[in-house]
């Protein structure tokens, strides 16, 4: 039984807060849309069983969102704090700790929306030149801004890399890649080298920061160009970023310890203040409405 908003229904899906009434029949459209506020947090490993702390090893996630989206995660590093945690922000709000072990190089990798390691097949899976244009959206608490790598947009579905974000073919994300707090895009296209440039922002210790990324490049079928915005405000400083046509990616979140651990990794999530992961088909171009 999920509930939104005081509005019950069984196997059906929510408009936003801001948008109409009530539950809807599902559709495609509604299919390839999750909003999640981490409201809990279950984990297993493949197959069953308790989830495992290995480097490369890989696990399933649920956090009780009305979408009933899995989620699978990566481990980097060997951990043993194996699960990601419901929790409070020092402000007050809710979300998921992702911290896991303080250690340097350990790390955790999230898959949004994925199926049981077919991630290609899970419902935030999108085929540029194919799907229609796509976003999706994270608010991130840290507490220590130089304590470790942080990336959140979309790449390719490939095999999870436990070593780097680098090894990957292709990707466009926003984070942080040094221990100095300077947010920029890193993005990489068929293993042509890692491209970062400083977005002139900064994160500082103990706050959030919500990152969103947009694939499309007009109406109709999403042509693979990427746009970012930070709290809400459209980045004009990255380069031009384009996907390949054919390419199909997910969109997911990574962070790394590095030297100056980060005691507190968290995914925020307020219904409230609509601080949450969400990712989907844009209701229009440009717009973060979802579904």
């Amino acid at each position: 039984m999920a509930t939104q908003n005081g509005r019950t229904g069984f196997g059906a899906t929510f408009q936003n807060r801001d948008g109409s009434v009530g539950p809807r029949a599902m559709s495609r459209n509604n299919f390839r849309y999750c909003k999640d506020f981490f409201l809990g947090a279950e984990t297993q490993a493949f197959g069953g069983g308790a989830a495992s702390g290995t480097a490369g090893d890989k696990n399933v996630l649920r956090t009780g969102n009305p979408w009933a989206a899995e989620h699978e995660y990566g481990i980097i590093g060997t951990q043993t704090i194996v699960s990601p945690v419901t929790t409070l922000t020092p402000t007050g709000y809710g979300g998921l700790d992702v911290t896991l072990d303080e250690t340097l190089a350990d790390g955790v990798e999230i898959a949004f929306g994925s199926s049981l390691g077919a991630i290609a097949r899970g419902k935030l899976a999108f085929k540029i030149g194919t799907d229609r244009p796509f976003f999706a959206r994270l608010r991130v608490y840290l507490a220590d801004v130089s304590g470790g790598i942080v990336y959140f947009g979309f790449r390719k579905v490939e095999a999870f890399q436990a070593t780097s974000l680098v090894t990957y073919t292709d990707y466009a994300t926003l984070g942080l890649n040094a221990d100095l707090g300077d947010i920029v895009s890193a993005t990489q296209v068929n293993t042509g080298g890692q491209v970062t440039t400083d977005t002139t922002l900064n994160w500082v210790d103990a706050t959030s920061r919500d990152l969103k990324v947009l694939v499309g490049g007009g109406p109709g079928v999403a042509s693979g160009v990427v746009q970012y915005f930070i709290d809400g405000d459209r980045q004009l400083a990255p380069p031009t970023f384009t996907f390949d046509a054919g390419d199909v990616v997910i969109p997911f979140f990574r962070h790394q310890h590095t030297t100056d651990v980060d005691n507190d990794v968290i995914l925020v999530g307020s219904i409230s203040d609509n601080y949450c992961f969400e990712g989907g088909y844009q209701k229009q171009f440009g717009s973060f409405d979802g579904v």
